[in-house]
């Protein structure tokens, strides 16, 4: 019998869950002209259209990859609270790695920017996949007792395709969308994370006599 020895992941993704995508990229497209038909805050959908009522959803995509390769990808704002608490969760859980998986883009110049945005955290790994990719087969190598933070509802069901516990983020863009782990803000992520993995067990003083 084999015996996992592995310490548990702790997975983010990070658009919308570490950094507030949205906001960037809405920034980026009045960069160049785009009307904005609503706040950041009250985009709707996945589709964004309601942020965007001049496009279409191909214009929109379009854009989206244009903006994987801008300098502004490269510094998106963090959510409140989403830095200090990844620092205290590392703090608390020393020994689990923390992965990202993020579909941002399939080019260089993405994953430079991506790791660029990121480098703050002291990530074991950083995973950018092209845009739209599931995240299964990365998933899928976790440990036992792992778990990934996302905002898509999708990637959170893949990780609990294989065994992977999921916390969904909720955004105003998901909200058709639930799950039986629901996060509002960071606070709430700690708590699920809490929550989820095995107390970190520190040797006791006498038994390092």
């Amino acid at each position: 019998m084999t015996v996992n020895t592995k310490p548990p992941i702790i997975g983010f993704d990070v658009d919308g869950v570490i950094f507030d995508y949205v906001a960037g990229f809405m920034a980026f497209a009045a960069s160049r002209g785009v009307r904005l038909g609503c706040a950041s805050d009250e985009v709707d959908s996945w589709t964004m259209s309601a942020a965007f009522p001049d496009l279409d959803e191909d214009q929109i995509w379009e854009m989206i990859e244009a903006f994987s390769e801008d300098e502004g990808f490269g510094r998106l704002e963090a959510f409140p609270g989403a830095l200090e608490t990844i620092k205290q969760l590392i703090s608390e859980y020393p020994e689990y790695p923390l992965v990202a998986i993020t579909s941002a883009g399939k080019s260089e110049l993405t994953k430079r920017l991506r790791e660029q945005n990121l480098a703050s955290i002291p990530f074991s790994e950083i995973h950018v996949l092209p845009l739209g990719e599931s995240k299964e087969q990365y998933l899928a190598k976790f440990p036992p007792n792992s778990l990934y933070v996302d905002d898509l509802k999708k990637n959170v069901d893949a990780a609990e395709r294989v065994g992977v516990t999921g916390v969904f983020v909720r955004r105003s863009y998901n909200t058709a969308d639930t799950h039986t782990r629901v996060a509002l803000d960071w606070s709430e992520i700690a708590d699920h994370v809490r929550d989820i993995l095995p107390p970190v067990v520190k040797p006791s003083l006498a038994a390092a006599i």
